[in-house]
């Protein structure tokens, strides 16, 4: 035996050993993310030496190749698509098929003796109830050796009786409504008591499926909405409190899905399917709801408070889309989110289809209340560091539910006003306490504006004063609280999307409010101070947004342009006026901008744009194109001049092209275009101005060691 077990430990070094070299190989060709897994199976390896100096050791189980398919498992078992142990068994699926195939013998059974006439009715209805009992006592028998065999003759003993019961109602007509009822709701709690007993859920849902099935089993066209409410409730009430025990997630949605349902189906058959409503059927309903409310939300609420446990966080893996498993997994592990987020809202639509009568006002003050309540709860719960995250929802669903009251209570303008600062103080309320709900609710409603203040932008005013409208003031009320929360914002993403939303709309704004030149003055001075406060944070996301800002007006002034004059005066009208504010604006932030990129853009742009307002303007005039060829030639000459004197070879460039520009024109367009007399003077002038230019290039010109080698402005 010393001889095998000294054999068998060669062994098992000689593989330890190879495994530690392939591992060692591995390594070295895997990229660094793939690295983290495999040192552990090289490190729990004790090295050859040791492990043959110490051959007691070897007497355990080999410990180091077994972590490698245990750890993972332990460290994401959600993720895991391995079936539970118990479900990998043949047996598991064997008794699940055989009880099931059990069960449909006996209905087969009951049909084919009924067809035959065999069995007297109550001779079927006892065969029923002692298979019932004996698959019961066969559960009771197997538990305590296989329990898993155990909960299929339980559970399919408690259907059983649900089947036994029904036939004898619905079926044979042997028994009284009242008798199957109370046999049903015998059955029901005989299921939640064994659950309990068994500690298994299986047989709670088995329970919980027949007892709020039992009032639909049993129906005969006639029902009463009070006692269906009263049942249903104390139901929920006895699944819940399980829920509470136990923990049963499984349980707590049968129960919410199964109750939802029951009090949507009342509301059907007794508001709006008959010809007169019961008030006591709409009271019954009421009740229901809020007891609903408390089963829904409180229940869960206070599983999580009293037994000292953080709910989930409602989280998917990031990457990829999450599967059908893991949605699943999810929803389920954030069960209280889910229902702190959806309870109030079946309530709220349930009670007001129970009530149709009462005004949007009402509902709306209602809503208000339920808001304040859902606050007074996140503020208490925000006290408790592991309860942080289900007081965020609270705040959530407590700004939602805000929200849906003003919609209640307000209509149009007002309701924009109310929305838009019910956002902006969300939005102080996280700055000043931190409550992360309170910022997601505050961008939630800040995005929906944002479409909606677009949307009614877009639309013309009709036969209302500008500026001080309702809308108006609304709309501006809105852009104000954007820009100004965009100071208080501590992340710079949210300041400059906040910044940038607001410049846009504002422009909007005025665009929508005014007419004539008056907008496009002030948009263009909103713009140069887009670029001003873009220059002060030295940001590139407010830099790129005053750009497309300026794009857009630069857009707008090339249409102004190439558009019909309005005004018979030239040069000095408001039109021509606002347009040259345009171009000197954006000459003035190619000055201001330290670079040489935005520099050059901008100064082309204003440049060219010059060059388009001269020529907007003057040739409106008699013989205009003489005097744009004139306007054009004298503004090279300056530019030529300042370009020599300041030895900027960039401006220099642009001078003799805007020359040579004048050049075509004068043989191109005014030739065939100006009076004889006219074309003679200009060529003329332009000539001798050339001759004069050239001949004191050189004068006007300064060499870099003129200036002290600091021959441009151009920044580095």
């Amino acid at each position: 035996m010393e001889n095998n077990e000294d054999k068998s430990l060669d062994q098992r070094v000689l593989r330890l050993e190879k495994t530690v070299a392939d591992l060692k190989l591995m390594i070295e060709q895997l990229l660094a993310g793939q690295r983290q897994q495999q040192p552990q199976y090289s490190t729990q390896v004790p090295p050859p030496p040791a492990f043959t100096a110490k051959p007691a050791q070897s007497a355990t189980p080999p410990v180091a190749s077994a972590a490698p398919d245990t750890t993972p498992k332990r460290r994401s078992p959600a993720l895991s698509f391995e079936l539970p142990d118990h479900m990998k068994k043949v047996e598991f699926w064997l008794n699940k098929v055989g009880i099931g195939l059990l069960l449909f013998a006996v209905a087969f059974l009951f049909k084919y003796s009924i067809d035959k006439g065999w069995l007297t009715p109550w001779v079927r209805v006892a065969f029923g109830l002692g298979l019932g009992v004996i698959l019961v006592a066969l559960g009771f028998r197997t538990y305590e050796k296989r329990r898993h065999f155990s909960l299929v003759f339980m559970g399919g003993g408690i259907a059983t009786f649900y089947i036994t019961a029904f036939a004898a109602f619905q079926r044979l007509a042997i028994v009284s409504h009242t008798t199957a009822f109370a046999f049903m709701t015998l059955v029901t709690l005989f299921a939640l008591l064994i659950s309990l007993r068994q500690n298994d859920s299986i047989l709670s849902l088995i329970g919980a499926v027949g007892g709020f099935g039992t009032p639909f089993m049993l129906y005969t066209g006639s029902g009463n909405i009070p006692a269906l409410v009263l049942y249903s409730s104390i139901l929920a009430a006895a699944t819940s409190a399980i829920y509470f025990y136990r923990g049963w997630r499984s349980l707590m949605w049968l129960t919410v899905i199964s109750g939802w349902s029951i009090l949507l189906i009342a509301l059907i058959n007794g508001v709006y399917d008959v010809s007169s409503v019961a008030l006591a059927d709409q009271r019954a309903i009421q009740a229901g709801v809020l007891f609903a409310v408390v089963v829904f939300w409180i229940v869960p609420l206070l599983r999580q408070v009293m037994r000292g446990t953080t709910p989930a966080a409602l989280s998917m893996p990031e990457g990829k889309l999450p599967t059908l498993k893991q949605v699943f997994g999810a929803v389920s592990d954030g069960q209280t989110h889910w229902l702190t987020i959806s309870t109030p809202l079946i309530a709220l639509g349930m009670s007001r289809l129970t009530w149709p009568e009462p005004s949007d006002v009402y509902w709306g003050w209602v809503t208000m209340v339920g808001a304040a309540v859902y606050w007074i709860v996140a503020y208490y719960l925000s006290r408790t560091e592991r309860l942080k995250d289900i007081s965020y929802i609270h705040t959530l669903v407590g700004g939602l539910l805000f929200t849906i009251a003003l919609c209640l209570l307000f209509d149009g303008d007002t309701l924009f006003f109310a929305v838009a600062t019910e956002a902006a103080v969300l939005h102080l309320i996280h700055h000043r306490t931190g409550n992360l709900g309170a910022s997601v609710g505050g961008h939630v409603l800040f995005a929906i504006l944002a479409m909606l203040l677009i949307q009614r932008i877009a639309e013309p005013l009709r036969d209302a004063a500008p500026l001080v409208n309702a809308r108006a003031l609304a709309d501006i009320w809105t852009v104000a609280l954007a820009v100004g929360l965009s100071y208080v914002f501590k992340p710079v993403i949210l300041k400059r999307i906040y910044f940038i939303a607001g410049a846009f709309c504002l422009a909007g704004w005025f665009l929508r409010e005014l007419t004539g030149s008056l907008p496009f003055v002030i948009i263009t001075v909103e713009a140069f101070i887009f670029h001003i406060e873009a220059k002060r944070v030295e940001d590139e996301t407010l830099r790129m947004g005053a750009h497309v800002f300026a794009v857009l007006l630069g857009l707008w002034l090339i249409g102004r342009l190439a558009g019909n004059h309005p005004d018979t005066t030239a040069v000095f009208s408001a039109y021509a006026l606002s347009n040259l504010l345009a171009v000197v604006m954006a000459g003035v932030v190619a000055w201001l901008s330290k670079k040489r990129v935005t520099r050059v853009s901008y100064g082309l742009a204003a440049h060219a744009l010059f060059m388009g307002w001269l020529l907007s303007e003057l040739v409106t005039l008699h013989e205009g194109q003489g005097y744009v060829t004139i306007a054009w030639g004298v503004y090279g000459a300056i530019l030529l001049i300042l370009g020599l004197r300041r030895a900027t070879p960039g401006l220099q460039t642009v001078a003799l092209v805007t020359l040579l520009v004048v050049v075509g024109k004068l043989f191109l367009v005014d030739l065939a275009h100006l009076q004889a007399i006219f074309r003679i003077f200009l060529f003329m002038g332009f000539g001798a101005a050339f001759l004069a230019l050239s001949y004191y290039f050189r004068a006007l010109w300064k060499s870099d060691k003129d200036k002290g080698g600091n021959s441009s402005r151009t920044p580095t």
